[in-house]
């Protein structure tokens, strides 16, 4: 194509390439942390971070991380129950352009071991209390050590740097630029059970969570005036992906217990009025033998995202009576693929119908027209909430 110039003289037209957007995780974190400082993000043992407290903490440990050689692409491990501290090095890692890696702290060391070997992971951040596990993981390994100490100015263990040393060597000289990542980059690695053989790295990238979000955020209404509550692992895509990524991708606040526990997540609902929860099915169970759940007040709850396996008809009803507000999701596989696949969301709604799926392929979307089973479950959605799932696992074949 041509284009007249100035005199009229017709000149070739320059076609700019467009520009790649920056859809890095970290963004999110300091797009809340301008707009609302002040606002809550965690709540962890009764101590508020607000987005402005954790966007600056963040920048500081990723300087020190620099500062200790990761770099873009690099992978930092995160062995560690439920904590602040957990979003704040995956935070961190992707600051730099580096790629989070939450172990499942019920491995034994050898397992721990293969998927550290096998992530070529630079720097493993471990809990106090799995300072053993960690150890033994990383054994012979050469990767830098930190840990969550407690109290935090904790003095150090031989070989291993605190978290709080690290993030304190961060504020002296010039911080870290936030790195832009593309769509396409991964945000982070998340490991199969390995039921089949070792374990597998499935790669989430960073638009993979960008539009999970997105689709959360549109299907259930999440906003700002939303608490969460994370009870279950963080090293799991349940309480991570289904619950506290999406929180705070709407400048909400996200209750973080360290474990799990039955009584204290029915208590902490009751009390703070949490509105949305993961729970798998084991943890659904272990609350609904609670000797008195249906007579407590746990109508602040409106949605409860669960998945893993198939509940009976006669718990999802007593479901349906012990949280009244509450929709009902069941996400696709309960796994790690959350990351490429949206939920199957389910609506409770009695309704007469038999066994039917029908599906229907498109471009960007795969949709479950129809799954019902019995006289319950009705209008089950399935969306690929991005351009492409994953084409491969790290390292190794899909």
């Amino acid at each position: 194509m041509t284009s007249a110039g100035p005199t009229g003289v017709s000149r070739p037209e320059v076609t700019r390439p467009p520009a790649v957007p920056n859809v890095n995780w970290h963004g999110v974190l300091a797009h809340h942390a301008r707009r609302t400082p002040d606002a809550a993000l965690t709540v962890y043992h009764g101590a508020t971070t607000t987005y402005g407290e954790m966007a600056g903490r963040v920048a500081d440990l990723a300087a020190g991380l620099q500062r200790s050689g990761v770099g873009r692409g690099d992978v930092v491990a995160i062995l560690a129950y439920n904590c602040p501290e957990f979003l704040e090095t995956l935070f961190a890692a992707n600051h730099l352009g580096a790629i989070a890696m939450p172990i499942n702290w019920r491995l034994a060391a050898p397992e721990v071991r293969y998927i550290l070997t096998h992530a070529q992971a630079r720097v493993l951040v471990t809990d106090q209390s799995l300072m053993a596990l960690g150890a033994a993981g990383a054994d012979g390994l050469e990767l830098t050590r930190v840990v969550i100490a407690e109290p935090p100015d904790a003095e150090p263990v031989e070989g291993w740097l605190t978290l709080a040393a690290l993030r304190s060597s961060g504020t002296t000289g010039a911080r870290a630029a936030a790195v832009a990542c593309g769509a396409d980059e991964i945000h982070r690695l998340m490991y199969t059970s390995g039921t089949t053989g070792h374990p597998k790295g499935v790669m989430l990238s960073h638009g993979n969570i960008a539009w999970k979000n997105l689709a959360h955020l549109v299907e259930f209404g999440f906003t700002a005036g939303d608490l969460g509550l994370a009870a279950g692992p963080l090293y799991h895509v349940g309480a991570l992906d289904l619950t506290t990524t999406t929180l705070i991708a709407a400048g909400a606040t996200v209750i973080i217990h360290r474990s799990f526990d039955a009584a204290a997540v029915v208590e902490e609902i009751e009390r703070s009025r949490v509105t949305t929860v993961w729970l798998a099915p084991a943890m659904v169970n272990a609350i609904m033998t609670l000797p008195d759940v249906e007579h407590r007040d746990l109508s602040s709850v409106r949605v409860i995202i669960n998945g893993g396996e198939k509940m009976p008809i006669p718990l999802i009803e007593r479901i349906q009576r012990t949280f009244p507000s509450a929709r009902f999701a069941d996400d696709l596989f309960g796994s790690q693929f959350v990351g490429e696949f949206d939920l199957r969301q389910c609506r409770l709604r009695p309704q007469q119908a038999h066994e039917r799926i029908a599906i229907r392929e498109g471009n960007d979307d795969l949709r479950l027209l129809s799954f019902m089973q019995q006289d319950l479950f009705a209008s089950i959605d399935l969306r690929l909430s991005c351009w492409q799932a994953i084409s491969n696992f790290l390292h190794d074949a899909l």
